[in-house]
């Protein structure tokens, strides 16, 4: 299975001469650049890396390496250097019209349209080869249903989700590292134990390079402790508070600052964001292919020393190679004791295991968007060939499977639908085909309210001889005890209601708000929470903003508001100021009292 990958470009004035050396082959390619040139060589998955130099009349340069299809090489009359560009600009579908085909594929599943589902992977398959610009969420969308549902053809479903996640790959520098390994955890042995669409090196030469591009991406120096602020103060000069929308500043200077302050705001949350991600999508990988590794290696057909070239090749980080030196002599293990055919079934345990497991946590609940580890405890060492593998799918309920190795592992999603979920196990082939063994239930909750907290030993701040307050909150989600680390929040618009002395604030905006994760029920920010500042004469007055707290399940697309938070905030006749949000305070500050910061 060939891809497209490793853009070569030559932005100096003279003809240039790529040598590029497959990791492993020994072979050199030898690719001559006119100047403003540039080729996109194939690259085969089983292959860990790429080593490419430059040689200009006859002089080398040093080597650079790719280890995914993103990366660059491009010289100029200065140097050389490689980097990985970003996926292309894509035709991203609109909510509307993902909810649209969302409800035909469902409609076909229900109706268990194995054709209608056929025709439709082969369209998406068609766009996502033919446009450059098409957007991935098709393939994905036909993947999801078809791995979550009994359709009552095993086989039929297990190759419609291969060939949607192969599609997709064979074009992955068009897609996020994160894109990219949702579609990888789709490529696993076909449960009946046969070679399926790719021969073995290749559908693991996918995982190892996804898993190097992951970790590629993610910043050591990321600390999820350090949360992100969920906004940024105005110009002091404004005295209005945080939140507030650019345009209720009349000064272009000052709102030219407001504005460059959040977009370096919105940037910080983002990358934030986009570590936060990351290592989730670590830790749903690692255990799932290291399953997949055991599954796929650990049986007399195979040749473990294949495997222990690859992982050698694309993961060379010395964690790494303990672990898969433990992961070698697993297998190794098992192979040498695994020489007979299963005869008859073992009793097989149920278990689950959500992956956001903090102290305290409910396991019988579980939060809508939560990620929980369904798996059976007998069927680890069992071959597929003749016993048929294991597969979950979801009987009733909102939730979907994210990956399935086949043998008895799965990693449900909860969906935003709260209830019961209900969930079988069944041998999808072999001497055993359709017979039930395993179920779970499961209950997903959703957030029914949100409170605020000061922010660890943060003080209040003010401001002395002004009307003026403010603290640093801490956003709480209720019910507490599950997780909601797969969905995102943010505050929305909101419309002032102010009287008296505060009338001025009387309509004020506020702004729809940063993006941010969640850990267990705590939101990834901190929140700036402030009155604003006036000075004297002052007088009674009331200000509140009902800010609507929102959550979403789908990355972003689209929002639900769940609960207000009302800011609000108080003046006396004597400059005394009092403010609380969503249950935070009040707090207090008079006019005289010292300055002071949170």
């Amino acid at each position: 299975m060939n891809a497209t990958g490793i853009l070569l470009i030559n932005k100096s004035s003279k003809d240039v001469e790529f040598h590029v050396v497959p990791q492993g082959t020994g072979s050199i390619q030898r690719h001559t650049l006119k100047p403003d040139a540039q080729t996109r060589l194939p690259t085969d998955a089983a292959v860990a890396s790429h080593d490419v130099h430059v040689t200009v009349h006859g002089v080398a340069s040093a080597t650079l390496t790719s280890r995914n299809l993103n990366t660059i090489f491009t010289v100029s009359d200065e140097s050389f250097w490689a980097s990985e560009s970003s996926p292309a600009q894509r035709r991203h579908m609109s909510s509307d019209a993902r909810v649209e085909l969302a409800q035909k594929i469902q409609m076909l599943r229900s109706a268990r349209d194995i054709a209608g589902l056929t025709s439709r992977a082969a369209e998406a398959i068609r766009d996502w080869h033919s446009t450059d610009a098409a957007d991935p969420y098709p393939l994905d969308a036909m993947c999801t249903e078809l791995a979550t549902f009994d359709l009552g053809d095993w086989r039929a479903q297990e190759t419609l989700v291969q060939q949607c996640a192969l599609a997709a790959l064979s074009r992955s520098e068009r897609l996020s590292v994160l894109e990219e390994v949702a579609f990888v955890l789709r490529l696993t042995e076909p449960s009946d134990g046969g070679q399926g669409l790719l021969a073995l090196p290749q559908r693991t030469g996918f995982w190892l390079r996804a898993w190097s591009r992951l970790r590629g991406a993610m910043d050591a120096a990321f600390d999820p402790a350090d949360r992100p602020l969920l906004k940024v103060a105005p110009p002091a000069q404004t005295g209005l508070p945080p939140g507030v929308a650019p345009e209720a500043i009349d000064d272009p200077g000052l709102r030219a600052e407001y504005e460059q302050a959040i977009e370096n705001n919105r940037h910080a949350g983002a990358c934030y964001r986009a570590q936060f991600q990351l290592r989730q999508a670590e830790a749903r990988m690692q255990v799932i292919w290291q399953r997949y590794l055991l599954r796929a290696y650990a049986r007399p057909r195979f040749h473990v020393d294949a495997l222990d070239e690859l992982l050698a090749a694309h993961l060379p980080h010395d964690e790494d190679v303990a672990r898969h030196a433990e992961i070698l002599a697993t297998i190794r293990s098992i192979v040498a004791k695994s020489n007979s055919e299963v005869q008859q079934l073992p009793a097989f345990d149920v278990g689950f295991l959500p992956r956001d497991n903090f102290p305290g946590r409910s396991l019988v609940h579980f939060g809508i968007g939560e990620e929980i580890d369904v798996f059976l405890k007998a069927a680890e060492d069992l071959d597929g060939k003749s016993f048929g593998g294991v597969a979950w799918r979801v009987q009733a309920g909102d939730a979907t499977i994210l990956s399935s190795d086949g043998n008895g592992h799965a990693v449900l999603k909860m969906g935003a639908t709260p209830g019961p979920v209900c969930l079988s196990a069944k041998i999808p082939s072999g001497l055993f085909q359709g017979t039930e063994v395993g179920s779970l239930e499961l209950l997903g909750v959703a957030p029914t309210s949100a409170t605020m907290s000061r922010s660890g030993a943060s003080g209040i701040s003010h401001t002395t001889g002004t009307w003026s307050v403010g603290f640093l909150g801490q956003i709480n989600l209720s019910p507490n005890n599950v997780s909601y680390a797969g969905v995102l929040f943010r505050e929305g618009a909101a419309i002032a209601t102010a009287t008296n002395w505060l009338y001025g604030y009387n309509n004020l905006p506020h702004a729809i708000g940063q993006t941010h994760t969640i850990t267990g029920a705590v939101v990834d920010c901190v929140d700036n929470v402030s009155s604003g500042t006036k000075y004297a004469p002052y007088g009674i007055g009331d200000f509140n903003w009902p800010i609507p707290w929102q959550a979403s399940l789908d990355n972003g697309t689209t929002w639900t508001s769940f609960m207000t938070a009302n800011h609000h905030a108080t003046s006396t006749g004597e400059g005394a100021a009092s403010l609380e949000k969503a249950g935070a305070g009040p707090f207090q500050k008079n006019a005289a009292d010292a300055t002071s910061s949170t």
